[in-house]
Formats: structure tokens, C-alpha cells, sequence
């Protein structure tokens, strides 16, 4: 074996190896996480570094069946790491499909380029690891989340309304002025009498009933009994939970996926950022290892064919 085959094996064991480490520390520590935010970091750091890696290992290898078991290798980590749950096997099935892209992408942009450089060749392959690696995470922490639900359930309440309907505050008031989600049914039923009274001819006096007549109307409409002082958000939150509660039931896996692709979607925000410090991380390594001789900038001299009139 020549030295330069040599070192792609050396560079895919241990990228395979971080592989190895990562997705297991993921699936044991994971867990945890909710009580103990701060095993996070040690995991988001390992998962810099196997970005770092694997995005190198990509760009310098060129055997193609080496690179081939760098893409499958790193799924059955994901695999093995999840005990074969269905979780598990979808994050490493849609982690190999990412690792493929990625490695298409890095060979794209290092094969197109005249000069190599990290800030060019690197970024958009990087992108594509980024997001495999966050769906393998995302189904190794499938399990983790089903287990939650079914111990923990799944519930709103009415500080998480009050925040959610805060942007349709202004539609709310075109549709029924004056209504907020911190407002008591009582508040609301005073209003409505206001306004009743407001249009009633003169000499005409509603009922003293009438406040009780439509605390009754709201509480069938609710579809529970009103004391009068529930807010609109603790009614709002209320409903929903009985919603949750009897789809949870019905299908917890369904919820469970739900539930990670909503946060899949929020995290898609921190790819860019993730991206170049994971550039800039590379920049280094290859700084060093050029300077250890590891690796080495080859010019080469071709022929450039383009079209022209």
C-alpha cells in the first residue's frame, strides 16, 4: 500500500472512529439533557469536530471505495448508537443521503477551483453535513422523546398562549374589539352587555340575568362549566390540551415526529452560524497539518478549454 493510501485509511479510521464515539455519547447522554443543559456543550463540541473531520476526510480522499465506507460507516454508527430503533435507522439512512450530496458537493468545488481555498471549497458541503448531522440526532432522539410524552404528556398552558396570540392581538381586536387573551370571561360577558345595552332604545334595561344567561352560552360553546374568572388563554389552552391529550394517546410516534421536525425547523437558524465555525475550525487543522507535513498543497498544470466566439 503506497503512503498516500496509507493515510486516507489513518484519515477514514478515525473519522469513522469519532463516528463511533459521537453518535453513542449522543444516544447515552441525550436523556440527560433536560435536566443537565450543560452536557450539551461537550456533544455540540464533538460534533464540530466530526463536521471537521468527516468535511476534510471528504475533500483529500480519493479512493472511491474508501470514500464509500466514510458515508456508510458513519450511518451505521448512527444505527448501531440507536439500538436499530426506527428513529435511529431513518437518521442514519437520511445521514448516508446527506454524507453522499456533501461528498458530491465538496468534489464539485475542489475539482472546479484553480486555487484551493478553505472559505470557498468548504461552506456549501458543509451546509449538507450540518443537516444530516442534525437529522441523525433528530432520530436518535426519537425514542428519547416518545418516552418523555408518555411519562410526561404533552401540555400548553396559557403563558404560552398569551406569548403565541401576541402577534394576533390586532386581528382579534378587527374581529371583536376589545378582546385579549388575558381577558376574563366575566370581562368579556361585561362587554358584550355594554354593547347590548349601548343599542337597546331608550328606556330599555337588560335583564340582571343576562350575565349569568351568557356565562352559561360561553361554557356550552367551551364545552366546559365557567366561574367566570378563566381568562380567554387559560380557556384557549384548556381545549388544546384535550386535543393533545387524545391524539397523543391515539398515536405518540406521529406526535414524537412532530414534535422533532418543528425543532429541526427552529435549529435551521444556527446552520449558517455552525457552518463557519466549522470552516474556520478546518482552516486550522489544515494550517497544522501542513505544517506537520500531513497534508501538502499539489500544483498541477493543465489545459483550460472554454467556449468563445
Amino acid at each position: 500500500m503506497d503512503p498516500k493510501s496509507t493515510k486516507e485509511l489513518i484519515l477514514v479510521s478515525a473519522v469513522l472512529l469519532w463516528s463511533v464515539i459521537l453518535f453513542f455519547a449522543i444516544a447515552s447522554l441525550a436523556p440527560n439533557i433536560v435536566d443537565h443543559p450543560l452536557i450539551a456543550l461537550p456533544l455540540i463540541f464533538a460534533g464540530t469536530i466530526w463536521l471537521s473531520l468527516t468535511a476534510i476526510g471528504m475533500v483529500v480522499v480519493k479512493n472511491t471505495t474508501t470514500k464509500s465506507a466514510l458515508n456508510i460507516g458513519s450511518a451505521v454508527a448512527v444505527i448501531l448508537a440507536g439500538l436499530f430503533d426506527i428513529g435511529a435507522i431513518g437518521g442514519g439512512i437520511l445521514l448516508a443521503l446527506s454524507l453522499s450530496a456533501a461528498q458530491r458537493r465538496f468534489t464539485a468545488e475542489a475539482d472546479n477551483r484553480i486555487h484551493f481555498r478553505v472559505a470557498q471549497v468548504f461552506p456549501l458541503g458543509i451546509r449538507l453535513l450540518v443537516v444530516g448531522l442534525i437529522v441523525a440526532v433528530a432520530g436518535l432522539s426519537l425514542p428519547i422523546v416518545r418516552q418523555y410524552i408518555d411519562r410526561e404528556g404533552l401540555a400548553v398552558d396559557e403563558k404560552q398562549i398569551e406569548f403565541a396570540t401576541k402577534p394576533l392581538e390586532p386581528l382579534l381586536n378587527n374581529i371583536a374589539p376589545g378582546i385579549r387573551p388575558s381577558l376574563t370571561m366575566d370581562d368579556l360577558i361585561d362587554q358584550e352587555i355594554q354593547r347590548q345595552q349601548a343599542n337597546l332604545p331608550e328606556g330599555y334595561v337588560i335583564p340582571p340575568d343576562q350575565k349569568e344567561v351568557l356565562r352559561k352560552q360561553l361554557g356550552e360553546t367551551f364545552g366546559q362549566d365557567l366561574s367566570g374568572q378563566e381568562t380567554y388563554s387559560q380557556i384557549i389552552a384548556s381545549r388544546l390540551n384535550s386535543v393533545l391529550q387524545r391524539v397523543v394517546e391515539s398515536n405518540t410516534l406521529i406526535v414524537s415526529i412532530v414534535i422533532i421536525l418543528l425543532a429541526f425547523l427552529a435549529l435551521r437558524a444556527i446552520i449558517p452560524i455552525l457552518t463557519w465555525i466549522v470552516v474556520g475550525l478546518i482552516a486550522v487543522l489544515l494550517y497544522v497539518a501542513r505544517k506537520l507535513d500531513i497534508l501538502h498543497i499539489e500544483e498541477t498544470q493543465g489545459i483550460i478549454r472554454r467556449l468563445e466566439l
